[in-house]
């Protein structure tokens, strides 16, 4: 492998002798109903998870060089009785969703006699659950700014404690991933992180709770070392920006495409970049030509809301200085494909507002479009309004993130009619002539970018893949005949946006199958949800 140089600072010198320690780095399972999984995709790909957990990997870069580290994603691996004998120290993660599996685990770690450090998402809301599940230490916030009192603990014991760094991180201090830690090949994509942090404030999102609305980033050295790590790992493919918003400033991410662009023509476009951005990069043209020219192919949208009185009052203002629909179709005709996301639940939406997504969503022939039902997130604007207005839930924390759910509130809509709609959104949008049509006129309208336009034969994983979706449907549905049209029609048209389409079709797989998921969910929630609103309101919701 290749020896990197950066200019972060180096954690494995200059720091206190500390006692060594065998760490296993443990990353729970996600239950199955969640839609992000995409098991067909997986299935199809031959691969096993979508991505690993970047914090967990970060966690590792900052822990001394000398320790001896293991790395299990229970998503698809297991803990052997040799991890468990090997280690003496587990470190765990997780989102508020995988709760449940963290505290598990916790549980069996203590049964065993390890020491527990749980950091997260999940622990930044749930701080006190964990040390009551058997966590020794948990870590509020960023892992680099707390890093150091963390390990001070463990030299000395000092456990029960929830450590949290003083600061907000210095990005340009966060060392490269662990990613030699990881059965890498097992991913469909790695991740990278250039920045953290959000100027906007949704009332909703607990981004800024977390990380704050000053937008801190990485040196583009940085990430260009990091790329070059990766490629000297061997990896090709799909890399995924996780972060929050990766046009949180303007002046860095030009900055950074700017150093990315010469490195990725003169290694001849070995990743394809995928991100999430805000819906202002429609009309930053100079920007949105970086990002293409820089390799980005695929980004996730917030759209949320359709009304400017529903965007007004969720603080979503961002959105309501654009038009959505034309700025979902720039961003497509630049090259970037397209997923966003809405959501179901708000106080001033009009009923029916399931209609009008499926009809946002038949416009701007976005093939992917998440729905969420809104929840409240601890911390959030959005959670201290429902609480001044005696509206949440008592178990409000509990369960977040499920996508087959209810909000953790009463709404000012019936809850049986927020259902019907959530479940009827998900039965029409993805019936798969529908789902087809959008994912070729998406494919027809969507720009190419200097990585498409380059012919290289796909690789093992993309082919098992394409060949999967083909198979799918040509035998799985009575579309077959559009679809190979549709596909024939690509294929002369535009070769090589063929794997595009394909793509496009293997993720709708997996709502075909969830509409059957949310269903089944969203109608049990219901049944017992009324339940929870009464003891929030007594008499009817």
């Amino acid at each position: 492998m290749t020896s990197l140089k950066t200019p972060v600072a180096d954690f494995g010198e200059n720091k206190p002798a500390r006692r060594r320690r065998s760490v296993l780095l443990i990353l729970p399972a996600f239950p199955s109903s969640v839609v992000a999984g995409y098991s067909k995709v997986m299935k199809w790909s031959g691969k096993k998870a979508a991505e690993p957990n970047l914090g967990l990997i970060t966690v590792a870069a900052l822990l001394p060089r000398e320790w001896e580290m293991r790395h299990r994603d229970l998503t698809f691996q297991t803990i052997s009785e040799a991890d468990w004998d090997a280690c003496d120290t587990v470190m765990m993660t997780g989102m508020t969703i995988q709760a449940e599996e963290v505290m598990r685990w916790t549980r069996e770690a203590k049964r065993r006699g390890k020491v527990v450090v749980i950091g997260g998402p999940w622990a930044f809301h749930g701080s006190a659950e964990a040390i009551a599940a058997g966590a020794d230490i948990v870590v509020i916030g960023e892992a680099e700014g707390a890093i150091e009192k963390a390990l001070d603990s463990l030299d000395n014991n000092d456990f029960g404690r929830v450590i949290s760094g003083s600061d907000r991180a210095d990005m340009t201090q966060s060392p490269p991933p662990r990613w030699d830690l990881l059965d890498m090949e097992s991913y469909l994509s790695l991740p990278v992180q250039f920045c953290r942090g959000c100027p906007f404030h949704c009332e909703f999102c607990d981004v800024t709770v977390m990380m704050g609305k000053a937008v801190r980033a990485k040196t583009p050295q940085q990430i260009l070392d990091e790329l070059q790590k990766l490629y000297d790992l061997g990896w090709r493919g799909e890399v995924a920006f996780v972060d929050d918003n990766i046009i949180g400033n303007i002046k860095r991410i030009k900055e950074l495409c700017r150093v990315i662009i010469p490195w990725m023509r003169k290694h001849g476009y070995p990743f394809e970049f995928q991100t999430q951005t805000s819906l202002n990069l429609a009309f930053k043209q100079d920007l949105l030509d970086l990002l293409v020219e820089a390799g980005f192919t695929k980004t996730c949208v917030g759209i949320e809301a359709l009304s400017q009185e529903t965007l007004k009052e969720t603080k979503k203002y961002q959105n309501m200085r654009v038009d959505q629909e034309e700025s979902l179709r720039r961003i497509g005709r630049a090259g970037i494909r397209v997923k966003c996301t809405v959501i179901i639940g708000f106080d001033t939406e009009p009923s029916r507002v399931d209609e009008e997504f499926i009809a946002f969503a038949e416009r701007t022939r976005i093939t992917d479009v998440l729905l969420n039902p809104l929840v409240a997130y601890p911390g959030t604007d959005l959670w201290k309004r429902l609480m001044r207005e005696g509206r949440l839930f008592p178990d409000a924390d509990k369960n977040l993130g499920e996508v087959a759910r209810l909000p953790n509130f009463v709404p000012v809509r019936p809850i049986d009619e927020i259902a019907r709609e959530l479940i009827n959104f998900y039965e029409v949008i993805y019936e798969p002539a529908r789902c087809l049509r959008r994912a070729f006129d998406q494919t027809a309208l969507l720009g190419d970018t200097p990585g498409r336009l380059r012919w290289r034969i796909p690789q093992f994983h993309e082919m098992q893949l394409m060949l999967s979706v083909i198979r799918q449907h040509t035998f799985g549905f009575p579309t077959r005949w559009t679809f190979w049209r549709y596909l024939l029609t690509i294929a002369w048209r535009w070769p090589t946006k063929v794997y595009s389409f394909l793509i496009m079709l293997a993720y709708a797989q997996n709502y075909f199958d969830h509409r059957l998921v949310v269903r089944k969910h969203v109608s049990e929630t219901a049944m017992t949800w009324n339940a929870h609103a009464v003891a929030v309101l007594p008499g009817p919701a």
